[in-house]
């Protein structure tokens, strides 16, 4: 979804939310401040008038990170106000806008050793004009499926399974929650995996590698 706290993220974020809630974990949500510093902007002309010059309309640059689904909606918005479109176009803004994401965690207490933990990650916001059905849908669900499964196991340490808003934009998601670990320093970070665009694999030699210590 777009990133900022319009509507497009916080149904993701809910819904989310709901999946980790349901098996029992304790969910909590961590604030990501971005700053952005890009506008959306779309060139136009009137569609009784073909011939006109496009003049330009602009929008929050964070409305091309809801991909395809969101610009082909913007497009129906405007071609309902009487618009011909005849593209789109990112553009630095002159005064950089201020937002903030959400962090979804969700925790599961160790039994043997609950002050180390061992964190299992994954983004939920995409880039510019893609959809994110690699990057990162893919790794969203199965760092669910991974939830469902572990829901209620008995584990030596502590699980916590993190959705990183934000990370498409200089990786603040997940820096923002390193962040809060150090300021929180309650447990330890014993590992972490993350899952990143796990839908996809090349055959191709070299184009791959295993992390350490994961069977290849």
């Amino acid at each position: 979804g777009p990133v900022s706290d319009a509507k497009p993220t916080r149904p993701t974020v809910a819904l989310l939310g709901r999946e980790l809630a349901a098996p029992g974990y304790d969910v909590r949500e961590e604030s990501v401040g971005l700053r952005l510093q890009v506008e959306l902007v779309a060139r136009v002309r009137p569609a009784a008038e073909p011939h006109a010059e496009p003049i330009e309309r602009p929008f929050p640059g964070d409305l091309a990170q809801g991909g395809a689904p969101a610009m082909q909606a913007l497009s129906q918005r405007l071609a309902a106000e009487g618009w011909t479109v005849d593209g789109y176009a990112l553009r630095r803004m002159a005064e950089p806008r201020h937002v903030s994401v959400p962090n979804l965690i969700a925790t599961q207490r160790g039994l043997a050793e609950p002050r180390e933990a061992i964190e299992l990650c994954a983004h939920y916001d995409t880039v510019v004009f893609s959809p994110g059905a690699d990057d990162n849908s893919s790794g969203v669900a199965a760092l669910l499926e991974v939830a469902r499964v572990l829901a209620g196991a008995p584990t030596r340490r502590t699980l916590r399974f993190c959705f990183f808003g934000g990370e498409e934009v200089g990786l603040r998601g997940s820096a923002a929650h390193l962040e809060a670990l150090g300021a929180e320093a309650q447990t330890r970070m014993a590992a972490a995996l993350h899952l990143d665009s796990v839908g996809f694999r090349s055959w191709e030699p070299g184009s791959q590698g295993s992390p350490e210590d994961v069977p290849w």
